[in-house]
């Protein structure tokens, strides 16, 4: 991993610039496959217009989802490419109270994406992973507005306390606690309830 001397900091090109490299490595572009639950409305991404993959613990992810993080990729609206459904399918909900908006297929009411404060459309990776789209190449790489968490996480990956600089963040880091033992064999072993 790349230490800026000076800030004692991850280099943040380091991080979010290994998504191309891959992709121009394996000489191949995946296309994610990404479908409602009735499949009035679908779309594709390329693996290689993904800005972000990780672990998001912001609110507004723990509200939309009802969970105390979210799996998530990143990428920019224009990197959508609609290939089912047609104007009407697909509502946007900008949330009360919120720096969300929620874009769902008005047929069955799930939730294809949400669009961020910094005009990301955000994708759930269970959206991802129920379309059938292999997962390996875009798990998460980092952790985004682990402030907000609900528990601590003890895997390795960066843990920002809101948002890299790159994404208008402040790219702080969140200081590392001890790794703490799992005392149970249903805790899970990425996550441990404070």
């Amino acid at each position: 991993i790349d230490i800026n001397p000076s800030t004692g900091r991850i280099n943040e090109s380091f991080i979010f610039n290994l998504q191309p490299i891959i992709s121009y490595l394996s000489l191949s572009i995946m296309v994610l496959k990404v479908q409602c639950d009735c499949g009035k409305t679908a779309f594709t991404v390329e693996d290689s217009d993904v800005k972000v993959k990780a672990f998001c613990h912001c609110k507004e992810c723990q509200v939309v989802a009802s969970a105390p993080m979210v799996e998530v990729i990143a990428v920019a609206p224009d990197a959508i490419t609609m290939e089912e459904g047609k104007d009407g399918d697909l509502k946007q909900f900008d949330m009360p109270n919120a720096k969300m908006a929620r874009n769902f297929c008005v047929a069955c009411g799930n939730t294809v994406w949400n669009t961020n404060k910094f005009g990301l459309c955000i994708l759930s990776q269970g959206n991802i992973r129920k379309s059938g789209n292999d997962m390996e190449p875009i798990k998460p790489a980092i952790h985004l507005w682990y402030s907000e968490r609900v528990h601590d996480c003890t895997d390795d990956l960066p843990k920002f306390l809101n948002f890299p600089e790159s994404f208008g963040g402040d790219g702080k880091l969140h200081e590392e606690e001890k790794a703490r033992e799992v005392v149970t064999d249903n805790t899970c072993k990425t996550c441990v309830i404070s």
